[in-house]
């Protein structure tokens, strides 16, 4: 699905890893799950997974989104895809 940088940071990434913070027994804070981590916890587990759109690897820009009204001049509004995944077919 072709969707802008800023729709894209707001959906979810089944590759993404969370660095939690867990407080033991002794309350002491240990992190969980470092190894395999490529975000860090700020608040809680499930807000920071998202998508990066352009930071990631897997990226690809799209055809933009072309907006005109009458006479006036075409924005072109930039769109990409998780290439993760495959290409979409309006890509």
């Amino acid at each position: 699905m072709l969707m802008t940088e800023e729709q894209a940071r707001s959906k979810w990434c089944p590759h993404a890893r969370v660095n939690t913070l867990v407080t033991g027994w002794d309350h002491a804070e240990t992190a969980v799950g470092g190894a395999a981590c490529n975000r860090s916890d700020e608040r809680t587990m499930y807000e920071k997974p998202n998508c990066i759109a352009s930071d990631c690897m897997a990226w690809r820009p799209g055809k933009p989104l072309v907006m005109s009204e009458g006479f006036r001049e075409e924005e072109r509004i930039p769109r990409g895809y998780c290439g993760a995944f495959g290409k979409p077919e309006a890509a």
